[in-house]
């Protein structure tokens, strides 16, 4: 028995800090959503599909970097030489800036160290087969083979919204639904993403829809998380980087949870930001530094719009009573989907040549 090893993908996500703290502020959709991922890997037997989504730049890698430590020092603080209990990779666009499933799976096998995939191990042994050997089918069986055989537990993707990225949205599903093998009789599966993953993950498929539980990572409400956010601006200020702003940021606070549309990381990234430009200008940090540094409309206004439509989406299911009193259970009202325009058919190609052409037509 050793102790459970680290793969690239567990290092680079454990690795993950925030700017200004040694460690991920406890707030309060934040730990909620921690003390829930630690109760239910201690229960879950296998078979599982987690789905955590939320707005860009909330926390969720960094939720992600938290499971993985408290499963490896936890769950499997040793195992067997050779296996190894997590393995994970990031969805990326790959081909003509479309997810496609061979990335995906290459992505998994080299993470899980597989020896032809294994870029450490290939220049090892000095051995570098062609990109465009294996074909889909081979390589999801070299998969399900080293899942297997490395013992593997636990499947982590980040980056999730990246499998949405497709031509066809049933492409999109047929890929959420391949993804649920990867969730076996003792191995669970985690997706990690933006609320893009939710339509193709829980609205085509029921096979994958039913085995699937979905975590919201929410932003804070500007009308009720005034409260939570002056706790994380109290915390910040407490840091070494950001001491003695107390006073500034409880002034602002409010136009803080407005632009930064009730997310941490947003938050965050605005604080390096007017830090930096204070610095460079010679000028105090401020209100009026804060507010010269607001994000554009486009940045401020699209994060909007994707928080509307995801928290749309999570609707939850509701019971209504009909006249004669009976309870019946309703969903979201359909919306009527609007008549795509005919197109017209394409004529059919002609042939490039003819088989006996007449070369001089004016000649007789």
């Amino acid at each position: 028995m050793i102790a459970c090893p680290k793969s690239r993908f567990v290092l680079e996500l454990e690795n993950l800090t925030p700017a200004f703290t040694a460690a991920p502020i406890m707030h309060a959709n934040f730990a909620t959503l921690w003390r829930y991922l630690k109760t239910f890997t201690s229960l879950s037997n296998g078979g599982d599909i987690i789905l955590i989504v939320g707005p860009s730049n909330n926390g969720k890698s960094q939720l992600l970097g938290l499971l993985t430590k408290h499963i490896r020092e936890t769950l499997y603080p040793f195992v067997e030489l050779g296996h190894v209990p997590i393995i994970g990779a990031k969805a990326n666009p790959s081909r003509d800036s479309r997810m496609t499933p061979k990335q995906l799976i290459r992505s998994l096998l080299e993470d899980g160290g597989h020896p032809l995939f294994d870029p450490q191990r290939r220049e090892q042994a000095g051995f570098y087969p062609r990109e465009n050997r294996f074909s889909e089918d081979g390589l999801l069986g070299n998969l399900t083979e080293l899942l297997s055989r490395r013992g593997v537990r636990y499947v982590l993707i980040d980056e999730g919204q990246a499998i949405t990225r497709t031509k066809d949205p049933q492409f999109a599903a047929t890929l959420m639904e391949s993804l649920k093998t990867l969730a076996g009789s003792d191995r669970n599966l985690v997706v990690c993403g933006g609320y893009d993953l939710l339509e193709p993950a829980l609205s085509v498929r029921s096979h994958l829809a039913v085995r699937t539980i979905v975590l919201h990572l929410a932003p804070y409400e500007l009308t009720t998380g005034l409260t939570e956010w002056k706790r994380i601006l109290k915390t910040l200020s407490t840091t070494p980087k950001l001491e003695g702003l107390g006073r500034v940021f409880n002034d602002s606070a409010q136009m803080l949870l407005t632009e930064s549309n009730g997310c941490v990381g947003v938050l965050e990234r605005r604080l390096k930001d007017c830090l930096s430009w204070c610095s460079a200008q010679s000028i105090p940090f401020d209100k009026a530094a804060l507010s010269e540094r607001r994000p554009t409309k486009l940045q401020w206004e699209v994060q909007r719009k994707d928080i509307a439509d995801g928290i749309d989406q999570l609707h939850q299911v509701d019971w209504e009573a009909g006249a004669g009193g009976e309870v019946t259970l309703i969903g979201l009202a359909k919306k009527k989907q609007a008549e795509t325009p005919r197109t017209v058919p394409r004529p059919k190609k002609q042939k490039p040549f003819q088989r006996n052409p007449d070369r001089f037509p004016g000649v007789r």
